[in-house]
């Protein structure tokens, strides 16, 4: 028999594994050459975004030199932190090091997977509330410009909650939030990024789209997207998903709409923002 705690007597609001590589894979609108730095002043806008939520942080340096380690001891409470050493263990594992350790711990049961380039501009309080309330099974931080592409050919629902707007999405990237049991419930999706060939396209699109599986399928036909990625994708969706398509089950991942936070890629800073006036005073 299943027995449930209530959140409020849990040690803390969120818990959160946050891992960091050493290396820069795209270009960031600052310190493009130092990672260092970049995950810094990331870092910081982080740890102003939890003000006043209680977090709990475990923080998963692969690679990374041991000056990367003061960053987070001299910017968060060592009390609710634990650094975690890995040895290069790579993208799919430090991922898959995530889901092992948000499964097991039973301090909160709102979860966030957080990545080291991500710059906050607001406190996500509101989606931690979001999701404690169940008004959502996934939400992302992030408002990522290519949700209001062409190619987003499902039918957006739109949402408020606390004066903040949200929008339903079939993708986001792998920073988000949720709770410990959609966590449990989806693990075996999301282990589709560590096990089989890390798209988080294909991990999104299994628990996301439902019927839309269909309207995306459709667009694989169209000569200009045939090719052997696509037919690996699209493959891979009806693999792992198929009675998820076919039953239209799927789950809610949310947006916001007028970003908490943006991926530090210069080609995909979150829109109707002004980067320039959080970026102005660092080195470039």
């Amino acid at each position: 028999m299943w027995q449930f705690v209530e959140i409020n007597n849990m040690k803390y609001d969120l818990v959160v594994a946050y891992r960091v590589y050493p290396g820069i894979a795209k270009i960031p609108p600052v310190y493009p050459t130092d990672k260092l730095k970049l995950t810094e002043i990331c870092f910081k806008s982080f740890v102003s975004a939890v003000v006043g939520i209680r977090t709990k942080i475990y923080v998963l340096l692969d690679g990374c030199p041991d000056e990367y380690e003061k960053v987070f001891l001299d910017n968060f409470d060592n009390n609710d932190l634990v650094i975690i050493k890995l040895d290069k263990a790579g993208n799919k594992a430090t991922f898959k090091k995530q889901i092992e350790i948000l499964s097991c711990q039973n301090d909160s049961d709102i979860v966030y997977f957080a990545e080291d380039d991500y710059f906050y501009i607001k406190n996500i309080k509101n989606i931690v509330e979001l999701l404690k309330n169940n008004k959502a099974d996934f939400a992302t931080p992030y408002e990522h410009p290519s949700s209001y592409s062409d190619d987003n050919v499902v039918r957006n629902r739109i949402i408020i909650y606390n004066n903040q707007r949200y929008i339903s999405v079939q993708h986001a990237c792998l920073t988000f939030m949720t709770t410990k049991r959609n966590l449990l419930n989806s693990k075996k999706f999301l282990l589709i990024f560590s096990n089989w060939f890390g798209s988080d396209f294909v991990v999104w699109g299994c628990m996301t789209l439902g019927w839309g599986y269909f309207k995306y399928f459709k667009l694989f036909f169209n000569y200009k997207n045939y090719n052997l990625s696509n037919l690996k994708v699209f493959g891979s969706l009806f693999i792992f998903s198929w009675y998820n398509f076919i039953l239209n089950r799927k789950k809610r991942l949310f947006m916001p709409v007028e970003t908490f936070a943006t991926h530090m890629e210069s080609n995909f800073l979150s829109p109707g923002i002004d980067w320039g006036k959080y970026f102005h005073d660092e080195k470039r």
